[in-house]
């Protein structure tokens, strides 16, 4: 066999080409090899024209890699439309975090009055106390005196009313100190669990932002693959393969007079007649992807490749 004598650039072109070609998963695999072992051999030496063969594969090529960019295109919109979502949710998380470290402040405030409010009132409590303790005594001398012969109306009565006053007072105060006590521990325990939705928040904007750059990551992944799809279409171009190469004239087809194809037993084959089209692919609705991949010629009895996801027939 002979060897292909390509040019720095042609040989770049075809590297370039056949990473990409490599991306399209989606291409049945046998033709696709074939597609990366045939590359080589579609460039034309400098001031040669490309053979019609060669003009067939490089349309191929350009059919399948246009093929797998609009899919590509597809995946990489979905991506960012995954990533703008992943973005949403980030800031969905972190309001709700800044919110629950709000309310813990307000939980913090609230149990910092409260222990005002228990302070005050075990101060009332040793007041109410005090009086008691006060009452107690004066009642002590009341009935001292009254032992004595030291008899006084007025002061009984206002010795007992002391008395029952401070009782009372010291119930009031002792009830008021529970309650504040209560509702010191009511607020204590509103503060830990505000303290436990920060954390819970937290892990939701830290799981939030993991997605976020999962999904980054693979929107650049699919960025890479867009841009390597068009690269490689540009690089048909140094090939010598351009948009409207197909469409020329019998100077891109050279060897129209080449001998009639045989089969194995020695029988000439019939052409393929029909219509030719420009360079399309179509794509079964069901099952596995097919590429059908049909070449305009501006010769009738051209040569068409069909359906080379599949044997070729004669």
């Amino acid at each position: 066999m002979a060897d292909v004598q390509l040019s720095a650039q042609q040989l770049a072109a075809c590297d370039v080409i056949s990473h990409a070609l490599a991306q399209c998963t989606s291409y049945p695999e046998v033709p696709r090899n074939m597609l990366l072992k045939t590359l080589p051999f579609t460039a034309a030496p400098a001031g040669e024209s490309l053979h019609r063969f060669q003009v067939e594969v490089l349309s191929t090529v350009r059919c399948v890699l246009q093929e797998a960019r609009l899919a590509a295109v597809v995946d990489m919109d979905a991506a960012h439309s995954k990533v703008a979502e992943a973005e949403t949710q980030v800031e969905v998380a972190a309001s709700a975090a800044a919110r629950a470290v709000g309310h813990e402040t307000d939980a913090k405030v609230e149990c910092s009055n409260q222990e005002q409010r228990v302070q005050q009132a075990s101060d009332e409590v040793i007041a109410a106390e005090a009086e008691l303790r006060h009452a107690t005594e004066a009642e002590a001398e009341r009935v001292g005196r009254e032992q004595c012969g030291e008899e006084d109306l007025g002061d009984e009565v206002y010795t007992n009313a002391r008395a029952l006053g401070a009782w009372a007072w010291v119930e009031v105060a002792t009830r008021k100190h529970r309650d504040a006590v209560a509702e010191l521990r009511h607020a204590e325990s509103a503060v830990a669990e505000r303290g436990e939705d920060i954390l819970e928040q937290q892990k939701q904007v830290k799981a939030a932002r993991a997605v976020l750059r999962d999904r980054s990551s693979l929107t650049s992944f699919e960025v890479d693959r867009v841009e390597s799809f068009d690269a490689a279409l540009r690089a048909l171009e140094d090939l010598g393969f351009q948009s409207g190469a197909i469409a020329e004239s019998d100077a891109m087809l050279v060897g129209d007079n080449l001998p009639p194809v045989q089969d194995l037993e020695g029988r000439q084959s019939v052409q393929l007649d029909g219509e030719m089209h420009p360079c399309q692919s179509a794509e079964s609705s069901t099952g596995p992807k097919e590429f059908s991949v049909t070449c305009a010629s501006p010769r009738q009895d051209a040569w068409t490749l069909q359906s080379v996801a599949s044997p070729m027939k004669a």
